[in-house]
């Protein structure tokens, strides 16, 4: 099997560690149903960040007679941002339009909550068939808490008269079509708490005005096309939780600044074009779980003060033509439980200081310029699933202590200059469902236990036991 189809293997393998990721960012404040409670690849997709709300059952989204014209109470001046908002966004065709347009009281309207004073305080509309564009009049909804209208098909623009909404904590846009560039008014939102537009077409760069949002505990901006730098005005958010970019055309260096942010437990700018150093004042960020930095062009290597993170428990560093040794500290990371630096440029041995990882589940090392032996360490690692070293330089015997590794469903060693037997301890792994080990030097032959786990067998070149 070649090089090519071993990388196919490796995201075949990776499917597990994919749904992970949605597991970990679940237990924070979710962007989205951030999916299942599986692992997601650290080396495949990004962190995806969309809060969004179930649509209704299929009871309650029986068809409502469309509404009739109404025109505005003059004592109710929320009703016409709210009609604005309804002949703009298709809403005879909604999937729930109740009492729309009708005299009832605005909180009786389909997604309204209104104050004592009937004033609207909430606007959600989530999963509600919206097509066309948001009108400017929702800026006059003045006391506006929270507007939801995650998942449905507006485009156009993000309307810059909600930057003077200043009762807002909550905008979720997540998961429409919307273009055109992110309004900078929207930095003075002094009360915003969270900021959804992940999962859009939104352009150009990210407004360093966002980085006065002094309560912000959630900025999901990934799956857009922005461009240019990261704003180290970002840098100032301190009540910030999660901080997801991915899937964007930014270029530059990561800001130092970042390392700021004290109470960051998420952090998510993997699949962009970024270069340069991974910013060491990264390491000071105490809380951080999750650490997703993969698919960027870095080239230089790993910092050691990544050891520091003493609760982190994602981190995904692969495919960003990262250089030099896998730094020791790493081993450190009592909490990490899926490791990947796959498809990079390190060099150097595997640091058995791994092996201390108790908790790992994922370690993904494939597709590097690694050399030496590898540890046997690694096999006291009694919660490790996949383990994906091929595609290396590494030399010596496979340890027969990886036999050792009762959970462990998939075991990549092919493509290196490893020698010797297949150690007979392999035979005992319960769970080991895909073997990797062409394109090495092995003797002997393949215990009778692997032979269904072997890929592509013939390429083993080696007999049956």
């Amino acid at each position: 099997m070649n090089p090519h189809r071993m990388a196919a293997l490796a995201t075949a393998l990776c499917l597990a560690i994919a749904l992970l990721m949605a597991s970990c960012s679940s237990s924070l404040p979710s962007d989205s149903p951030d999916q299942a409670a599986q692992p997601t690849p650290l080396s495949d997709s990004p962190d995806r960040a969309a809060q969004t709300t179930p649509p209704p059952d299929s009871s309650e989204r029986a068809t409502q007679p469309t509404p009739s014209a109404t025109a505005p109470r003059p004592d109710s001046p929320d009703r016409e941002p709210l009609t604005a908002l309804y002949h703009s966004t298709g809403g005879p065709s909604w999937d729930r339009n109740d009492n729309w347009l009708t005299d009832d009281p605005l909180a009786q309207w389909h997604g309204v909550t209104t104050d004592g004073n009937g004033r609207v305080t909430s606007l959600d509309l989530a999963s509600n068939g919206l097509t066309g564009q948001m009108p400017p009049e929702l800026g006059s909804l003045s006391n506006l808490e929270t507007l939801d209208l995650t998942e449905n098909q507006l485009t156009g623009p993000v309307p810059p008269e909600l930057g003077s909404l200043s009762n807002l904590s909550g905008i979720y846009l997540t998961g429409n079509q919307l273009t055109g560039p992110i309004p900078p008014e929207l930095g003075g939102l002094s009360n915003l708490e969270w900021l959804d537009l992940d999962v859009n077409q939104l352009t150009g760069p990210i407004p360093p005005e966002l980085g006065g949002l002094s309560n912000l505990g959630r900025l999901a901006l990934a799956e857009n096309e922005l461009a240019g730098p990261i704003p180290p005005e970002l840098g100032g958010l301190s009540n910030l939780e999660r901080l997801a970019l991915d899937e964007n055309e930014l270029t530059g260096t990561i800001p130092p600044e970042l390392g700021n942010l004290s109470n960051l437990e998420w952090l998510g700018i993997s699949m962009n074009q970024l270069t340069g150093p991974i910013p060491p004042q990264l390491g000071s960020l105490s809380k951080l779980e999750a650490l997703f930095l993969y698919g960027n062009r870095f080239t230089e290597p790993i910092p050691p003060e990544l050891g520091s993170l003493s609760n982190l428990e994602l981190l995904g560093l692969g495919e960003s033509q990262l250089s030099g040794p896998i730094p020791p500290e790493l081993g450190n990371l009592s909490n990490l439980e899926a490791l990947s630096l796959g498809e990079n440029q390190l060099t150097g041995p595997i640091p058995p200081e791994l092996g201390n990882l108790s908790n790992l589940g994922f370690l993904h090392l494939n597709e590097n310029r690694l050399s030496g032996p590898i540890p046997p360490e690694l096999g006291g690692l009694s919660n490790l699933k996949q383990l994906l070293l091929f595609g290396n330089q590494l030399t010596g015997t496979i340890p027969p202590e990886l036999g050792n590794l009762s959970n462990l469903e998939a075991l990549g060693l092919g493509w290196n200059e490893l020698t010797g037997p297949i150690p007979p301890e392999l035979d005992n792994l319960p769970n080991l469902a895909r073997l990797s080990i062409a394109g090495n030097q092995l003797t002997g032959c393949v215990p009778q236990g692997l032979q269904d786990a072997v890929d592509d067998p013939d390429e083993v070149g080696l007999p049956s036991c």
